[in-house]
């Protein structure tokens, strides 16, 4: 009876905590303490509340309990154990007996990434405002960039106005082994004076790999000299439709890491409860284990759509798992 409120309680707390480890912990250790006290009470006069061997041989050993009777006591123990878990796990039409999918120390071991992009992103504030029309009058190439309504969505959600897309050609960049930068950076400008300048990394494989690729991007000063070269350039070119110009000092960077898919099927809630840790580490860009409060702080800023995808935001980066991310990611 133990085992069954112990594991009824931790299936409970994890399917009503929305994948919040900490208030389905808090309820499984409530629920348990409870049930403990109540049996204890209950059975305590009956059988000396002998729930667990270690209980059994402390009687034993002090003389409670003659000592041909501990094995019995003990195969009960083990025979009830099983039972209750069973007789929980089917409660909740899960298999009597499965192996564990949750790996507690933080493990690193995330499905492998079948099509991916990580996006570095430099914002900068060039001018008190720019004439899009005669931006794009000057910048034959430039195209504007609106949001893709690949789901629905209101069609008045739409920037007003657009912004300019500029595409233009690079020299692959290695940020780490095994991965470097796109031959193509995107400029995006704004109205208001904004514009920036992303860069983009082809994702693939092992995803392991992905906390060095965020260690690597975190401050990256090639990619920023870059950024800051691209900006300067197409500042001089469209100088007369700008109003105010001037360069801050001051340079946003963000990091989103955008995956369309994994080898295995993977759940959104699988992928928190068993990866959480190493997710909060490549969003935080951070090789020590977080703190299980540092943890739930990273992972606390999400939102799904479908059962499948999920979009997590955090201070230094966000993580977008999504096989149609296009509305996601102009948006």
């Amino acid at each position: 009876m133990l085992l069954m409120a112990v594991v009824g309680s931790g299936i409970m707390g994890e399917r009503l905590s929305s994948c919040n480890t900490a208030i389905a912990l808090l309820a499984n250790s409530l629920a348990t303490g409870a049930g403990l006290f109540a049996l204890i009470l209950t059975f305590g006069p009956i059988s000396g509340a002998h729930f667990n061997p270690a209980v059994t041989f402390s009687d034993a050993s002090q003389g409670g309990l003659p000592w041909p009777e501990v094995p019995a006591y003990v195969l009960g123990q083990i025979g009830g154990a099983f039972a209750g878990v069973a007789l929980a796990n089917m409660m909740f039409g899960l298999p009597a007996f499965f192996a564990s999918r949750h790996i507690r120390n933080g493990s690193s071991d995330m499905p492998s990434i079948t099509r991916g992009t990580c996006y570095c992103i430099f914002v900068y504030d060039i001018a008190f405002s720019i004439d899009l029309n005669e931006a794009e009058r000057r910048i034959s190439s430039a195209k504007r960039e609106t949001i893709r309504h690949k789901r629905r969505a209101p069609k008045y959600f739409e920037y007003q106005p657009a912004p300019l897309g500029i595409s233009q050609a690079a020299e692959s960049v290695r940020i780490v082994e095994s991965f470097a930068t796109d031959t193509q950076v995107e400029l995006v400008v704004y109205d208001f004076g904004g514009v920036t300048v992303i860069y983009r990394v082809p994702l693939t494989g092992d995803s392991s790999r992905l906390l060095a690729l965020s260690e690597g991007l975190y401050e990256n000063d090639q990619l920023l000299a870059d950024s800051r070269r691209r900006v300067e350039d197409l500042l001089n070119f469209i100088r007369p439709a700008v109003s105010k110009a001037n360069i801050s000092t001051f340079v946003e960077d963000y990091i989103i890491f955008q995956i369309d898919g994994f080898a295995e099927a993977t759940s959104v809630e699988e992928l928190l409860n068993r990866y959480g840790p190493h997710i909060a580490q490549i969003l935080r860009a951070e090789t020590r284990q977080l703190s299980a409060d540092e943890v739930m702080d990273a992972l606390s800023y999400r939102i799904s759509f479908g059962k499948d995808d999920v979009v997590i935001v955090d201070w230094n980066a966000a993580l977008v798992v999504d096989k149609e991310a296009e509305d996601v990611l102009t948006a």
